[in-house]
């Protein structure tokens, strides 16, 4: 398929990568992105220069060191001030280029199935699932590290195939820089240990030996510097809890990642435990070591998220956020990557290719209504900001979120619910609808916490600095 574009060489691979980025412009951009939950600690500190305080890049948020990701915020902060879309088109740019990287894998893996690595990848850059981290600003430093962990891991087999110094390098530094834009990379050189044992079958090689040591490193910054207990002890003490939380992310992720979970009830989720396990089978049949890496790329990512985050053994699986799950998408679609390539008849080709046609367009058309809806969500948080400020008031009343309400959280599980949808639509999406509050959970905003407070007024500092507008007005009632 690629072959009859008409493009050979450079210009085919300069093609696929602006096609990438164009696709996540259109199907992405949020014209009404607005910042949300973690974004106004980040603001508050911006606000009063305390970023700036020695110590703070380094300090923990939650379990995970994010110095890499903090500076780049606060310069971005710096950059685009208020405008928060600028922020949103940014890490739509990143996510077209993540996914150009994912082809680029998937083409390292198998360079015969290039027409397949561009279906699987398509799939990947258009995943309703991802849409949480696209239309939450904060969650840029996921991307960011999503982005460095498959780069890690394409320069990491080209380097297997040159065994070059400067490949090696480049390797390293990727794999350090995807820990400290999120961390729960905390863990991910023990990959690379694990495969480079099983590659060159000795316990010790050159690269062997650094992996080893930026593992120590990273552990040893993680408990120095982590806000929450991540030692061996806390771990053995909470072990109960971490197992209970691997295994709720490993069936939640896998039921969100065939897009089951959105759809079907409960009778229906363990159909895509079946699919996952058929996925592995055929992915173990067809590239064995390969396989294996995609497992232990997935178990690693699961054990430091339930490690960072035991809390998920008591929560609700509904109420366990998306970008949770999408930290174990990337070796979900690797191994769905390697299940497929394995089969090669023209037949076989052409009903894996309608399929994964198939799913394309319904993740399109869902990504439609999607965008409708977290538009509608950022704008009344838009709005009632505003008013806030432009009333001198304490009073922020929010719509769906995270950090300043008890209100559920407007995840796709609600999105796709019928009679929100129809709720929204009826009211073009625009007017505020007590029907959608009420379901969404709207709860006593009256009560407002210290927290509260402080954004607000950082809120009002950065507008009376010119960091912010007040470009939506509203009369006085």
């Amino acid at each position: 398929m690629i072959n009859n574009l008409g493009l050979t060489g450079l210009n085919k691979t300069k093609a696929i990568a602006i096609g990438f980025i164009v696709l996540a412009l259109l199907v992405w951009v949020d014209p009404f992105a607005f910042f949300k939950s973690d974004d106004w600690s980040f603001i508050m500190r911006y606000a009063s220069n305390d970023y700036l305080s020695g110590g703070y890049i380094f300090e923990g948020h939650g379990a995970h060191v994010i110095p890499l990701f903090k500076s780049i915020y606060y310069l971005e902060l710096s950059v685009f001030g208020k405008n928060a879309l600028c922020f949103q088109i940014l890490s739509v740019l990143l996510w077209g280029i993540l996914s150009y990287a994912f082809f680029k894998l998937c083409q390292q893996i198998n360079p015969s199935k290039s027409a397949l690595a561009l279906l699987i990848s398509l799939l990947f850059c258009l995943h309703p699932n991802f849409a949480d981290i696209l239309y939450w600003i904060f969650q840029q430093g996921v991307i960011l590290h999503l982005l460095f962990q498959i780069l890690t891991i394409l320069y990491y087999f080209i380097y297997l195939k040159e065994r070059t110094s400067g490949k090696l390098f480049l390797f390293l530094i990727l794999l350090i820089g995807q820990n400290y834009f999120f961390g729960n990379g905390v863990l991910f050189p023990c990959l690379f240990i694990f495969h480079s044992i099983l590659e060159d079958r000795k316990l010790l090689s050159k690269h062997l030996v650094v992996l080893i040591g930026i593992q120590i490193i990273f552990l040893v910054i993680q408990k120095s510097f982590s806000q929450e207990e991540i030692g061996i002890l806390s771990v053995f003490e909470n072990s109960a809890s971490i197992v209970i939380s691997f295994l709720k992310l490993i069936y939640v992720s896998v039921t969100r990642f065939f897009f089951i979970r959105n759809f079907a009830g409960s009778y229906l989720l363990a159909l895509a435990l079946l699919l996952f396990f058929i996925q592995a089978y055929f992915a173990f049949r067809n590239h064995g070591k390969l396989f294996f890496f995609s497992i232990v790329y997935l178990v690693i990512s699961t054990i430091s998220m339930a490690i960072g985050r035991s809390q998920i053994a008591s929560m609700p699986e509904n109420e366990i956020h998306y970008y949770y799950s999408i930290l174990l998408f990337p070796p979900l679609f690797m191994m769905l990557f390697l299940a497929l390539s394995g089969f090669r008849t023209k037949q076989h080709h052409k009903i894996i290719t309608g399929v994964l046609t198939v799913y394309a367009i319904v993740f399109t058309a869902v990504n439609i209504q999607a965008k409708r809806i977290y538009s509608y969500r950022n704008f009344k948080n838009k709005e009632a900001m505003n008013n806030a400020v432009l009333y001198s008031k304490i009073n922020y009343y929010p719509f769906d979120d995270a950090m300043f309400s008890n209100g559920q959280n407007l995840y796709l599980d609600n999105i796709l619910n019928p009679e929100v949808q129809k709720s929204l639509l009826k009211n073009n999406y625009f007017k505020a609808d007590s029907n959608i509050i009420n379901y969404l959970g709207k709860r006593n905003y009256d009560t407002f916490t210290e927290e509260n407070r402080k954004m607000i007024n950082s809120y009002k500092y950065l507008e009376e600095h010119s960091l912010f507008d007040l470009d939506i007005n509203y009369e006085k009632k």
